[in-house]
């Protein structure tokens, strides 16, 4: 296997890159710490795409494009002026307070923003006070997607014209637990027509099976990590329904077979950065002494 490097940010960049997303073999898309590139021909060359946010004060932080690479979406968080007597009132998070390029005291809002041409122009379907930032989000189709915030976690039936917080069913979730539940979600993963998981920190994962809407217990806190309050999978991948991998905030890879019950540690004295599931065999990690493959 022999490797071909494709693109490369500047030592004197401000940029690094986060994420991408590839739709099919010519078309992807990279997400740096500020920009938006996109690519038609497997990645050879990446062009810069306009978006809302304005780099470096505010904040893109995922991007998820559906197949043909026209509809899509970004998320993130977007700073606006903010008074003194608004800072009083209403006490705000610390990763939430900036300052604009005029000295002006600022606060993020949650923004999320939608094409449908590829990334030539944005269309804005939510800015909130609610929310200070969004973390992240999948879409299964043009109308069905999940979105991540700071605190909670939001779907969509209308392809992001409305959203709305996600329902645990009474049915399969510990109310005793519900009730003390503080914990934030960290990452969300879809497969198939609906089948979907979100990781919170503190250990907490929940499910769906309805494309978002309502949510199921499936690990509890301590339920994989027992002598430690404090990991998480800071990102989830699945193949199919039931095969899964999870990495946690120690680098340590673990696999799941029963749809997430249960997570079985890989023992590999290795601690990963990233995975990444381009498919059901190819499942790459990514770590300080190299990028791995991941055998199913």
């Amino acid at each position: 296997m022999s490797w071909k490097l494709v693109y490369s940010i500047s030592q004197r960049s401000l940029n690094s890159i986060m994420g991408f997303q590839f739709v099919d073999s010519r078309n992807g898309f990279l997400r740096t710490s500020g920009w938006l590139l996109k690519t038609e021909d497997g990645g050879c060359t990446w062009r810069r795409l306009h978006t809302p946010f304005d780099f470096p004060q505010d904040q893109l932080l995922d991007l998820s494009f559906l197949a043909g690479g026209k509809v899509g979406w970004v998320v993130g968080g977007i700073y606006r002026p903010i008074t003194r007597k608004e800072l009083e009132q209403h006490p705000y998070p610390n990763y939430a307070i900036g300052t604009l390029p005029n000295d002006t005291e600022a606060v993020l809002e949650g923004v999320v923003f939608h094409t449908d041409d590829g990334g030539r122009t944005w269309h804005e379907q939510i800015r909130t006070r609610d929310v200070h930032i969004f973390l992240g989000l999948s879409f299964l189709d043009a109308r069905h997607g999940v979105v991540l915030g700071d605190l909670d976690v939001f779907y969509t039936r209308d392809g992001g014209r409305s959203w709305h917080p996600i329902e645990f069913r009474d049915d399969c979730v510990d109310q005793n637990f519900m009730t003390v539940f503080e914990e934030h979600p960290v990452d969300v993963y879809f497969v198939g027509s609906g089948t979907g998981w979100v990781s919170y920190t503190g250990g907490y994962m929940a499910k769906s099976e309805d494309g978002g809407q309502t949510w199921c217990d499936l690990l509890h806190l301590g339920g994989t990590w027992p002598n430690s309050s404090d990991n998480f999978f800071q990102k989830i991948r699945f193949i199919n329904q039931k095969h899964g991998f999870g990495l946690d905030v120690d680098g340590a890879l673990y696999e799941t077979r029963d749809g997430g019950a249960t997570w079985v540690k890989i023992n590999a004295n290795i601690r990963f950065e990233d995975i990444y599931l381009f498919d059901a065999n190819h499942i790459w990690a990514v770590a300080d002494e190299g990028l791995f493959r991941i055998v199913p």
